[in-house]
Order: structure tokens, then C-alpha cells, then sequence
């Protein structure tokens, strides 16, 4: 699959830019593509300038592939993707979450990520011109806990004395394609391609097993990871949700800081009432949240409980959430701002 060039501002998506698309693609976008797919070369190089200018008005800096479905004839594929650029996950996601259905789209798929799977189910890369393909059974990894999640080394037995690019590129791809993307890069540090197999390694099937366990079979959600210490000679409690990453939720850009007292004991920490008070307080949260939001990390010290949330900015749960405060904890401080990287939770990663 061929990608754009991609451009090089990332301002966000915003509701008028995709519904635009999505219109023009609607009346004259597919069918001209369906044209051109058809046509001679040139004729699609001039409609992907237009598609080009098109993607580049939802969001600049997003990059896209229009073509035929190599696996499966008659179909076409249409990929707007952020292409690992952290800040452009939502503005992908929201576009790919507005694709219209229906019989007129039955050609069609629409998706934001790359597919690097082939009609046979091998994965397959383009590197220097040229098509490669592997297959994923053949594969052996080896992993280990590293500073940013796993950090695996993938061997094939067609890797041996590949140029280092080829075998890296394979090695990206067969990963992506063993997990998905989203999982790789919430769930995976370093990736490399070696030309000999590794130590104690395993196939796909045990590191997919592993990254299910992670995430306790949920295929999103992680587990809560519980560390304790002090400060002032005061107990601190710091929950966090692993990973504490924004990969699974893209469209959750908005990250709200959350302040509330509890009745608490002498070593300020809440007591029974206080934790009656926080579990409430918890309750309201998960209902005003829904399916647009998540909280990530909870603080608890000297009476004061500080949480982290993110949501979807474009919806109305953070007007939510303050009206649950207002009945819930109407002491509580609610502070907010647009956070699409998820950078303002980094410091509390372990």
C-alpha cells in the first residue's frame, strides 16, 4: 500500500473538516475514485491530488492510501491513518468513525490503519521498490521487560542476510499485523529484526497470549498497578492504569484533573466513611463518562484524592461529569485542557 507525502502542520480535525469530507467523498469523491482505479496511471495520479488536498483539509499532516484490495477483488480500500503521529490519532479515528455504510459502500472499506496482510495471509511490505512477504508462523520472538513496555526481537528465517531496512521494515510489519497496531504501541518498546533466531523464544500465538493477559482479556482495559510510599511523614497512594498510554483511546483528548476531599484517619488516608464518599463519588464518574471517557490514575494523600481522567472532547462528557460533581462532590475542583498525548499523565508511568 502506497501512502501520501505527508504534511508537515498537525492541527487538529474538527467536526465542520470531516463532515466536509465525507460530503464531497459522497458526491463525487467515490465514484471519481472508482473511475480512476480503473483508468490509466495518470488518471489516478490526478485524483489522488485531489484525494491528497481532500485528507490534507480534514487534517494536515494525515496520511492516506486510495486503491484496490489486492486480496479480495472488486473491493476497494480507502486508509486515512496518523501513521504513528501521536498528536493525529483522533483526528484519524473521528474520520474513520464518520465513514458512511450502506449498499453504495459495499465495495468500499474504510479503516485508519494499514492492513500488511496479502490475499494468502502472508504480511507483506514494500521496501526499495520491491514487494517482500513472510509468514507470520514461521515467526520466533523473543521479548523482555524494557523502560517503555516490551521490547521484543522478531526472527525469520528469511531475514538471514537481508539488508538491515528490509528486515527491520518486516520486523514492524509482522508485528503490527501479529497485534494490531494500537496494541504494539501500547504494549511494545523497541521492535528488531534479527537475522538470528533468539534465546527462548515463542511464536505469535504466546505473545498475543501474553498481551491479553496484560490487559486482563479485555483487549483494551490493563490492569491497576498499586504503589505506596510517603511524604511529609504522610502515607501516599498512587493507582495507576497500565498502560498509561492513550494508544486504545484516541479520541479521548481532553484530560481532566479532578480534586476532592475525604473524610480520612489519622494518617490521612480515608476511613470507612471516607471510602463510602469515594466510591460514590467513582460511581457518578463511570455513569457520567460512559463509553466516552476513562479514568487513569487516582492520588491519594493527607484527605485530598487528585484523579486523572481523559474523554472525548467532542462529546458532552465533560459537561457531564460537572453535573455529577454537582451533586456528587460539589466541593470538588474539576480543572481541564485539551491533551491529545497524553503528556500531562507521563510522570506518573512506573
Amino acid at each position: 500500500m502506497r501512502f501520501g507525502r505527508r504534511q508537515q502542520a498537525t492541527p487538529q480535525a474538527t467536526p465542520a473538516s470531516v463532515e466536509a469530507f465525507w460530503a464531497w467523498w459522497g458526491s463525487e469523491g467515490r465514484g471519481a475514485a472508482e473511475v480512476a482505479l480503473q483508468g490509466p496511471p495518470a488518471d489516478l495520479e490526478v485524483f489522488r491530488a485531489t484525494l491528497r488536498d481532500q485528507v490534507g483539509a480534514v487534517a494536515p499532516g494525515l496520511r492516506w492510501a486510495c486503491e484496490e484490495d489486492a486480496g479480495n477483488p472488486g473491493q476497494h480500500l480507502l486508509v486515512v491513518t496518523a501513521e504513528g503521529v501521536p498528536v493525529l490519532r483522533a483526528s484519524a479515528r473521528r474520520w474513520r468513525d464518520a465513514a458512511p455504510d450502506g449498499p453504495e459502500h459495499d465495495r468500499w472499506t474504510y479503516a485508519d490503519g494499514r492492513s500488511t496482510f496479502s490475499a494468502d495471509g502472508d504480511v507483506t511490505v514494500r521496501h526499495a521498490g520491491a514487494t517482500h512477504s513472510v509468514s507470520l508462523d514461521d515467526v520466533a520472538i523473543g521479548a523482555r521487560r524494557g523502560d517503555a513496555g516490551f521490547d521484543v526481537v522478531l526472527h525469520h528465517p528469511s531475514f538471514t542476510g537481508l539488508d538491515a531496512g528490509l528486515r527491520q521494515a518486516l520486523a514492524d510489519a509482522l508485528v503490527a499485523a501479529a497485534l494490531g497496531e494500537d496494541r504494539v504501541a501500547r504494549w511494545l518498546g523497541t521492535v528488531t529484526g534479527a537475522e538470528h533466531r533468539p534465546t527462548d523464544s515463542f511464536g505469535v500465538s504466546a505473545l498475543r497470549s501474553l498481551i491479553d493477559q496484560l490487559e486482563g482479556g479485555s483487549g483494551t482495559g490493563g490492569p491497576w498497578v498499586v504503589r505506596r510510599g510517603t511524604a511529609l511523614r504522610k502515607p501516599v497512594e498512587l493507582t495507576t492504569r497500565m498502560p498509561l498510554t492513550g494508544e486504545a483511546y484516541p479520541t479521548y483528548d481532553h484530560h481532566g484533573v479532578l480534586s476532592v476531599r475525604f473524610t480520612a484517619g489519622t494518617d490521612g488516608m480515608p476511613d470507612d466513611t471516607g471510602r463510602a464518599e469515594l466510591q460514590r463519588l467513582d460511581e457518578a464518574l463511570a455513569e457520567a463518562l460512559g463509553d466516552d471517557g476513562l479514568v487513569v490514575a487516582h492520588l491519594l494523600t493527607r484527605g485530598t484524592r487528585v484523579t486523572h481522567l481523559y474523554l472525548d472532547g467532542w462529546t458532552d462528557a465533560l459537561g457531564l461529569v460537572r453535573q455529577a460533581l454537582a451533586t456528587a462532590a460539589p466541593d470538588a475542583r474539576l480543572q481541564d485542557a485539551h491533551d491529545p498525548t497524553w503528556d500531562a499523565v507521563r510522570r506518573l508511568q512506573p
